[in-house]
């Protein structure tokens, strides 16, 4: 027998995001002793957390010195720097721990040697830093607009934002109100009401499409009163010579769309007066409008993602001198009653399959969504690999989404609450998401006990712990709605004690079993092994190291304890909620968090497998 070989390896360089980059092996630079690693969130009732690797590397030759220019990775000891951590004994390898190196700290002295001190987290650390972004905005952002007005405000703004970044920001004049409810799907869409009265919005002239070369100007909204129409962007032209304003304007009385060159008087121009789209503006309903031109002679005009009208002209110039404007209606000073919700001006044609993809992002609602097509649309989004997942398919479906602006870790912790499931970051490195149902409470991964007949536990801790005791649950819904499930007999003996939950669920039934689910879990005071240690030396069996290595989070164990003064042992199932691995000179220990295996599951309405739970029937299922 002898110890595992560890393998630690690590990626230098930039490249964070890279599903299999090139791995450098400085197991020879590895002070075993030093390892400790940790993954998992402590209890059932725990937040997902990332988890963490600590290790330190000999370093007398300064080669992990991000300082040292003569060093083998100078310039390549950034943060986000990938590492992995793999043990093999009796010829089997364990992915156990991969994750970054989020920083490279100063060189420490020893007594004969210098060395660094190491600690590194899991891709979970990276969904916390990232913002998520809709797809519809993502989308925009890729095309690089020249400017871009969300109408985003709050109620009562003087400031219309460019959220392209360019610094183009609007003016609002006459009071238009902010803080309408906008179509964009997939975010918490706003938008700005014109009152037909005096409302508009004037943009900054150097935020105006000029010269001859190619250009695209797209709107979002709706006519909202009973006038002509209403101008997403109306850019007038300089007073004298061969140049033109541009206007893009929405009807109501003639149920149609103009992309217009202006004369130089503000009068509609001359060419493509008569590109039109003829779909209906009646409805009143929001519509994704877009205009461009290839730079050379042709127009196109674009109603909800479809092409409806091309028109050729060609040597037109266009410049302004005096600000564009947005939001009402141009001819004798008449204002519109109108909703916009998005802008954008591009130095660039889009192209058809450009604007489709625009028009079915805003247009397609992230709502009725199950929980794993939320987590996969976010990591979607964020860009994190697809050979680097293991999710498992939900069960339960979630309302609109709601995480715009917040993290990729936010957006995902919604989707795992509202499932009432798991999700890690394994040791291969794979995001894993598990539904509620998947944890199999049949067949044990191991048995841990202290009678020599099993895998030997060190240490355990069992408990009724009045931590655990809750007897009133309270689940919010998706719309806020709480609902409320209470334990009478619990409450009247230990008084009432509330454990809340919040749930994207848009389905009433199952938030209701879902807080019958916490009430039974949680009710009744219960025996528990709160945690467990084990320990392996060199000449430990193979089946006690495999089951200290090859332990996973969720697994089922069973664990025996004979009580030191005789009587019966005592025999429960547990899961596996944290795993926290210390190595010392010759000696690997685990501490296992552990919760009870039983009423792990929540039921739901519906679902032929299980059956309907509540305080009738806790407990009679075989748990």
């Amino acid at each position: 027998m002898a110890l595992p070989t560890a393998v630690l390896e690590f990626a230098p360089g930039a490249n964070a995001s890279v599903e299999s980059p090139t791995w450098v092996d400085i197991s020879s630079y590895l002070l075993v002793e030093s390892l400790r690693w940790e993954i998992g969130s402590g209890n059932a009732d725990s937040r997902i957390r990332p988890s963490t690797l600590r290790f330190n590397l000999k370093n007398n030759t300064r080669r992990f010195d991000p300082e040292y220019a003569a060093g083998p990775y100078y310039g390549q000891l950034v943060p986000m720097v990938q590492v992995r951590l793999r043990f093999t004994h009796n010829a089997v390898t364990y992915a156990t721990w991969r994750g970054y190196i989020l920083e490279w700290p100063n060189t420490i002295k020893g007594h004969s040697y210098s060395f660094v001190e190491v600690q590194a987290q899991d891709g979970l650390t990276v969904l916390q830093m990232l913002e998520v972004v809709s797809p519809f905005s993502a989308a925009v952002t890729d095309l690089s607009p020249r400017a871009w007005y969300r109408f985003s405000e709050p109620v009562g703004a003087t400031v219309l934002v460019d959220s392209s970044g360019n610094g183009y920001h609007g003016t609002p004049e006459g009071g238009p109100t902010f803080g309408q409810s906008g179509p964009i799907a997939a975010e918490t869409d706003r938008a700005a009401l014109f009152d037909e009265v005096d409302d508009r919005m004037v943009l900054p002239t150097a935020a105006a499409l000029t010269g001859s070369g190619a250009f695209s100007i797209m709107g979002v909204g709706k006519i909202t009163a009973a006038l002509d129409g209403c101008y997403f962007y109306h850019a007038p032209p300089q007073i004298t010579g061969s140049v033109h304003g541009l206007a893009l304007f929405v009807s109501k009385s003639d149920d149609l769309a103009t992309l217009t060159l202006l004369n130089t008087d503000g009068t509609d121009g001359i060419g493509i007066g008569e590109l039109r789209v003829t779909s209906t503006f009646t409805d009143l309903d929001e519509h994704h409008i877009v205009a461009t031109y290839d730079g050379t002679d042709t127009y196109r005009i674009y109603f909800d993602g479809v092409e409806e009208d091309t028109h050729t002209l060609a040597g037109l110039s266009r410049a302004v001198t005096v600000p564009p404007k947005v939001g009402f209606l141009h001819g004798s000073n008449i204002y519109s009653g109108c909703t916009i919700s998005e802008l954008a001006l591009f130095d660039s044609e889009l192209t058809a399959a450009n604007v489709l993809n625009l028009y079915n992002l805003g247009a397609t609602p992230w709502d009725n969504q199950l929980t794993s097509a939320r987590i996969t649309a976010v990591l979607d989004m964020i860009g994190w690999p697809a050979g680097l997942r293991d999710i498992n398919t939900g069960i339960s479906t979630m309302g609109v989404f709601t995480g715009s602006g917040g993290s990729a870790f936010d957006a995902i912790l919604e989707a795992v609450e509202t499932e009432n499931g798991r999700a890690w970051v394994a040791g291969d490195g794979k995001f894993t998401f598990r539904n509620r149902q998947a944890r199999s409470t049949s067949t044990p991964a191991a048995t841990y006990s202290d009678d020599g007949a099993d895998v030997k536990h060190f240490d355990v801790s069992h408990t009724r712990d009045d931590l655990n005791l809750f007897n009133v649950a309270q689940v919010t819904d998706v719309n806020g709605q709480v609902t409320e499930v209470r334990d009478s007999a619990s409450v009247t003996q230990f008084y009432p004690r509330v454990i809340s939950r919040t749930s994207q669920s848009p389905d009433p039934e199952e938030i209701y079993d879902y807080a019958n689910w916490l009430k039974a879990q949680h009710a009744i005071s219960r025996t528990r092994f709160r945690w467990m240690k084990a320990r392996c030396f060199p000449d430990s069996s193979n089946t006690r190291w495999a089951a200290l290595l090859g332990q996973k989070l969720g697994d089922l164990i069973n664990v025996e304890l004979t009580p030191p003064g005789g009587g019966a042992a005592i025999d429960l199932d547990a899961f596996v909620e944290m795993i926290s691995v210390t190595v010392s000179a010759g000696m690997f220990e685990a501490t296992y968090q552990l919760s009870p295996a039983d009423g792990q599951r929540m039921l739901v309405l519906d679902d032929p497998v299980l059956a309907k739970l509540d305080s009738a029937h806790a407990g009679g299922l075989g748990w």
